[in-house]
């Protein structure tokens, strides 16, 4: 049976769109945070800036490929690689673009970790995507 339009549940859709939103807006405030006054904790904790990246992308990755998948137009394995492939992209460019801000610096471990944490949450949302089909999850 094909999902029609009209029939696509409003609250994934509202959900895969708010974490994109979420992640611009993340990037923007972080960027725009010169004195780092909020994420200073997270420079005295070990491996927290990695960890960070690791969860933050990773959460918007699942919440993303979730959401989407849940509209009934998104559930195909290639959907889960298009919107996966897109995030790493836009997530290597805002990484990227950090060399040209004074307050930032670029680090591989960051970009890694964030690239993993996409990846493995990416792959959760795509093997839960048929529990949810069959009422499971």
């Amino acid at each position: 049976m094909v999902t029609k339009r009209a029939d696509v549940p409003t609250i994934p859709r509202v959900m895969a769109v708010t974490t994109i939103a979420m992640t611009a807006g993340l990037s923007l405030f972080v960027t725009l945070d010169d004195k780092r006054h909020l994420f200073r904790f997270v420079r005295h904790v070990p491996g927290g800036d990695v960890t960070a990246h690791f969860l933050i992308m990773g959460a918007v990755s699942w919440a993303m490929n979730w959401g989407f998948s849940a509209t009934g137009t998104g559930a195909r394995a290639r959907d889960f690689v298009r919107r996966t492939a897109i995030f790493l992209l836009a997530i290597s460019l805002e990484e990227c673009s950090q060399r040209f801000f004074p307050s930032r610096t670029f680090s591989w471990a960051d970009l890694f970790a964030g690239w993993a944490g996409v990846l493995i949450f990416a792959y959760l949302a795509f093997r839960m995507r048929g529990s949810r089909a069959a009422g499971v999850a």
